[in-house]
């Protein structure tokens, strides 16, 4: 029964979510607004139409209850150009146990570093299958994938009333819910809530959450960059199973502020092969791990800040064939 499955608190992980930590990464502010359905939908339409006003922030939070949520999710659908595009291309995400409503926007940079360090999990991976000793072996490693920022369920009082888009996801095929999800760090977004949320409504099916808090924007003076993991911890109390998000690791910093890189061969991001289990893990298998160094992670970063996008530089020549312009 749901009702008796509990959170780390005692209390039903059915009827509510607490964060296990008081402070998240980054401060936590929230956009009150007497009216955040209007402002949430004059935020889609602007960028509907292409209108930027300013460096918006990557993820933009409101204060939103159930009802008000049902009610943005009709007047979306009753303008056809808006829904569509809302259904294609926003991110959003919605929790009925916190009343909030985000957009995210990630910035081009945070996506390609995300998209490095994802990368090199797949690759550890494929190597680990690779070098596998048996077809069991081989076939729990190949059965686990990146599913990106697929939306995952949340599940409140039996149903699926909220979701979330995850930064990125890895996940055993045939899953319901990812076995890690890893998440940028921003104001406005408090990662503790949200690790809490994605381990108990999942009911532990999601085993670790990664935040990677990384400074929004280039800064020559602040390069800090910090690693902190949650972990699904099983616990009986009074006969009754339960689950709560327990901080492994609390903001380890993998680039100091002069951007350094943190080089401690112990400092970096590891995941554990039975975070992906279900079950089904070889005993073969049990304390290994994927691990990318702080260094790694420091260096993967640079590179995305050192990186910009090209320019295509048109000859006159060119030029003319674009314009129609006839040769000379």
């Amino acid at each position: 029964m749901a009702s008796s499955y509990l959170d780390g608190y005692g209390s039903s992980a059915s009827e509510k979510s607490i964060s296990l930590c008081e402070t998240p990464l980054t401060p936590q502010t929230s956009t009150e607004s007497s009216n955040p359905v209007t402002e949430i939908l004059q935020l889609l339409q602007r960028r509907l139409s292409g209108i930027s006003i300013g460096e918006e922030e990557p993820w933009i939070e409101w204060k939103l209850n159930p009802s008000a949520y049902d009610e943005l999710i009709h007047i979306i659908k009753q303008d056809e150009r808006l829904c569509s595009y809302f259904e294609a291309e926003v991110r959003f995400d919605y929790s009925p146990t916190t009343n909030k409503f985000a957009v995210r926007m990630p910035s081009e940079s945070h996506d390609v570093f995300l998209r490095r360090v994802d990368k090199d999990i797949g690759e550890q991976l494929d190597y680990m299958a690779a070098k596998a000793k048996d077809a069991e072996e081989k076939s729990f490693l190949k059965t686990i994938m990146s599913k990106g920022s697929t939306d995952i369920p949340l599940i409140h009082h039996g149903q699926k009333l909220g979701k979330r888009s995850p930064d990125g996801q890895f996940a055993r095929e045939r899953a319901n819910f990812p076995a890690v999800v890893i998440e940028m760090a921003y104001s406005h977004k408090n990662l503790p809530e949200i690790a809490d949320e994605y381990i108990l409504r999942s009911r532990g099916r999601t085993k670790c959450v990664i935040g990677l808090d990384v400074y929004y924007g280039k800064s020559p003076v602040n390069k800090t960059a910090r690693l902190s993991k949650w972990a699904a911890e099983s616990f009986v109390h009074n006969g009754q199973e339960g689950v709560w998000a327990a901080l492994r690791v609390d903001k380890q910093e993998f680039r100091y502020k002069d951007g350094t890189p943190n080089n401690s061969p112990a400092a970096g991001l590891r995941i554990g092969l039975e975070d992906f289990a279900i079950g089904d893990m070889p005993t073969s298998l049990l304390g290994k791990e994927i691990f990318i160094s702080a260094a790694t992670l420091a260096g993967y970063l640079d590179w995305t800040e050192e990186t910009t996008p090209g320019e295509v530089i048109w000859s006159e020549r060119e030029e003319g064939l674009l314009l129609g312009k006839p040769k000379q």
